[in-house]
């Protein structure tokens, strides 16, 4: 593995020129990955500078809207025919400002972008053999406080803090680049489900924004929880911020510039946990303290668009993510965690089966209406039934897509299957769409029949039966 860093705003070569901007060529013994593409041509200048051929690039990451990470990219069109471009759909579509200083536009100008040649991301996923994207950072960690200056216009064309919806990180064998991450580095961190070696990128902590307090304590706790882990940082890391992190990370922490260059030795890909043996997880009652991450897996089974339907205007994403945190967190909730069965690996939350007594559903709902009037500004009183009593209704059931198709899944299943015995319910309900044909499969696989037709949420469904 290798990477080079064709733009940035600092530089050691005098031969090479600096923008406000991030732009770094990854290559792997698989791929060819531009990591954002600066603001202007300058990665093109500095890439002929320094001898690379742009147009043998196999995929650009775009890791979110700003101008300074996208704003290359229409040149970059000119010199490549072919490589896909990896981007939110929420940075294509995104108005962004800056409000440090004065209000100004920070919105990338997007090139035509063929439909063969666009993987518009909104989901964590693997895109290409070892090479994966990882979306809907949850933020249960501090934030960047230079967040504080940037916007982003919503429907109404109003201008409102930016929740970072738009942003990605990328993974590819052992590195995570982190883009700006305005989500906040341990955030991004904490999202990453594979083995870190490297972390590339800025980190967004401004100069004169945390406190040296904050920023030795932030370092201390990148030591202790990622001993092994080498970071590598400029572009929105301040200068003054750098020594200041650096005095608790020494050996752990390096600054890049322009046509910094840096040979590591790739994790292979067997030791990535993208196969995890199914018999190394284990299920358990989950804790008050993974609500965070339950609360993730949750919106990740209810997809961004549903999550999105029941927020009120100018409620997003990062609202609902907070609401149904508190929510896992109660217990009188039905999305609490006493009500949750975990699967555990690599001692994170890989899975979630969130589960209750059907007859208690509309006693167990009042949190969630109360708690939408007032975290995301909508009334749900009136919303259908999706269970009833003589069951154990199966509400949500999700796993990481990198520890699919392992049996977890169904591990999960059988295991509420096993509480519905103990709390002496007959059976297991869920709904199912009717359009989710694998859903149903993967529900057959364990034994779930089917039982009537039902409608919730504005879809037909199908009611299932264990």
């Amino acid at each position: 593995m290798k990477w080079t860093v064709l733009t940035d705003n600092r530089t050691n070569d005098p031969t090479l020129a600096t923008e406000h901007g991030l732009s770094i060529l990854l290559e792997t013994d698989r791929h060819s990955i531009l990591l954002d593409t600066g603001a202007t041509d300058v990665f093109i200048q500095n890439a002929r500078t320094l001898g690379v051929d742009l147009s043998k690039i196999d995929y650009v990451f775009i890791s979110h809207g700003h101008s300074d990470h996208a704003g290359g990219l229409r040149h970059l069109m000119t010199v490549n025919d072919h490589a896909k471009v990896i981007v939110s759909p929420w940075a294509l579509s995104g108005r962004f400002f800056s409000k440090r200083l004065s209000l100004h536009s920070i919105t990338a100008e997007w090139p035509e972008i063929p439909a063969e040649r666009l993987l518009a991301i909104d989901q964590s996923a693997e895109i290409a053999d070892g090479l994966f994207v990882i979306a809907n950072i949850p933020q249960i960690h501090p934030v960047p406080k230079g967040n504080r200056h940037l916007f982003v216009e919503d429907h109404l064309g109003e201008c409102v803090h930016d929740d970072f919806r738009h942003e990605l990180a990328l993974y590819a064998d052992g590195l995570l680049f982190t883009g700006c991450a305005h989500s906040g580095l341990e955030n991004i961190l904490s999202a990453c489900p594979y083995p870190i070696k490297t972390v590339v990128g800025g980190f967004h902590l401004l100069d004169h924004h945390e406190t040296k307090e904050e920023l030795k304590d932030l370092a201390a706790r990148l030591m202790e929880k990622y001993p092994d882990t080498t970071f590598y940082t400029s572009h929105c890391t301040g200068d003054q911020v750098f020594p200041t992190l650096h005095s608790v990370m020494a050996d752990h922490l390096h600054a890049f510039s322009c046509g910094t260059q840096v040979d590591g030795e790739a994790l292979k890909p067997t030791s990535l946990p993208t196969t995890p043996a199914s018999d190394n997880v284990q299920i358990r009652a989950a804790t008050r303290a993974q609500a965070a991450e339950i609360a993730q897996l949750i919106m990740m089974a209810m997809t961004d668009d549903c999550c999105l339907h029941f927020c009120g205007v100018g409620y997003g994403l990062k609202d609902f993510q907070k609401m149904m945190t508190a929510l896992v967190e109660r217990e009188d909730s039905q999305y609490s965690y006493r009500n949750t069965l975990v699967a555990m690996a690599d001692k994170k939350v890989v899975g979630i089966a969130v589960s209750y007594d059907g007859g208690l559903l509309h006693e167990l709902r009042q949190a969630f209406i109360q708690a939408a009037k007032t975290c995301i500004g909508k009334d749900h009183s009136g919303m259908d039934d999706e269970t009833q009593a003589g069951e154990l209704y199966l509400d949500s059931l999700a796993v990481w897509p990198a520890y699919r198709r392992k049996g977890i899944a169904q591990r999960l299943l059988r295991c509420t299957k096993e509480k519905a015995d103990r709390m002496g319910l007959p059976c297991v309900g869920l709904l199912v769409d009717q359009g989710n044909p694998a859903g149903e499969a993967l529900y057959a696989s364990v034994g779930f029949r089917y039982a009537n037709d039902s409608h919730w949420g504005g879809h037909p469904m199908r009611h299932l039966v264990l």
